[in-house]
C-alpha cells in the first residue's frame, strides 16, 4: 500500500480522526466540570479512565456517521497511530508526578503532550489542519504555565479546542467528498457557520469563566451540545444520501 493510499484509507475509516477528537474533547470538559464541582484528584481520575474510552467512542461515532471505523489490513500508518499513543502515557506519568507539587500544571502538561501528538496525526491522515490544531493546544499549554491558569479552566480550554477542531475536521472531510460545485458552495457555507458557532462558544465560555458566571456557562454548553448533536444527525443523513449517489455512479 502506497503512502497516499494509506492516508486516504485512514481518513475514510475514521472520518479524518474527527470523531476521536470530539470524544477526547468531551472527556476534557467532563474533567474540567469535575474539578470545578469536586476535587482535583477526582478530576484526574475521571480524565484517566475517560481517556481509555476515547478510542472506542471515536470508532462508535465513526460508525454512526457511516464510516467503517476500521482500517485495511497492512496499512503501515496504523502502527504509527498506535506508537503515538505511548506519548500520552509518558506525558500522563510526568503530569501525575507534578500533581502533588504543582497541581495546576497537570492539564498544562497534558495539553502540551496531546498537542504534540496531533502533529503526528497530520502524517497519519494527510490533513494539514492537525498542525494548526496541535499548535493551538501547545500555545494554550504554554500560556497555562505562564499565567498560572486555574486547574479546572484548562480542562474547559482543552475540551473546547478539541471539539472545535473535531467539527472543522468533519466539515473538511465532507468538503473532500463533495460531488458538484453547488455542493461545495453549500459546504463552505456550513464551514463558516460551524466556525462562527465554535469561536463564539469559545469566547463566551472564556468570559463566563473569567467573570465566574457559571450559571450562564451551563446554558452555553448545553446549547452547544444540542447544536453538535443536531449537526451529527444532519450529517449522518447527508452521508447516506452521498453514498447512495456514489453507488449509482459505480453501477
Amino acid at each position: 500500500m502506497k503512502f497516499l493510499e494509506a492516508q486516504e484509507d485512514m481518513r475514510k475509516s475514521y472520518f479524518g480522526g474527527g470523531p476521536g477528537a470530539f470524544a477526547s474533547g468531551v472527556v476534557w470538559i467532563t474533567a474540567g466540570i469535575i474539578a470545578l464541582l469536586s476535587t482535583k484528584q477526582m478530576s484526574v481520575f475521571v480524565f484517566f479512565f475517560g481517556g481509555m474510552l476515547i478510542h472506542p467512542a471515536g470508532i462508535l461515532l465513526s460508525k454512526a456517521l457511516n464510516r467503517s471505523g476500521k482500517h485495511q489490513k497492512g496499512n503501515p500508518l496504523s502502527r504509527l497511530a498506535l506508537e503515538s499513543t505511548f506519548i500520552l502515557f509518558v506525558g500522563l506519568f510526568i503530569a501525575f508526578l507534578t500533581l502533588n507539587m504543582r497541581p495546576n500544571c497537570f492539564f498544562s502538561i497534558m495539553i502540551l503532550i496531546v498537542g504534540g501528538r496531533y502533529f503526528v496525526f497530520s502524517s497519519i491522515y494527510g490533513m494539514r489542519i492537525y498542525w494548526i490544531f496541535g499548535g493551538i493546544l501547545i500555545l494554550s499549554g504554554v500560556l497555562g504555565f505562564l499565567f498560572k491558569t486555574p486547574f479546572y479552566l484548562l480542562g474547559f480550554i482543552g475540551g473546547l479546542i478539541e471539539i472545535l477542531f473535531s467539527l472543522l475536521i468533519l466539515v473538511q472531510w465532507i468538503n473532500e467528498m463533495s460531488l458538484v460545485k453547488s455542493e461545495v458552495k453549500n459546504k463552505n457555507l456550513v464551514f463558516k457557520i460551524y466556525s462562527f458557532v465554535n469561536v463564539a462558544t469559545l469566547l463566551l465560555s472564556f468570559l463566563c469563566l473569567y467573570f465566574s458566571y457559571l450559571n450562564i456557562l451551563v446554558y452555553i454548553i448545553s446549547a452547544y451540545i444540542l447544536f453538535v448533536i443536531s449537526s451529527i444527525i444532519v450529517n449522518y443523513y447527508k452521508f447516506n444520501e452521498m453514498n447512495s449517489i456514489l453507488s449509482l455512479k459505480r453501477i
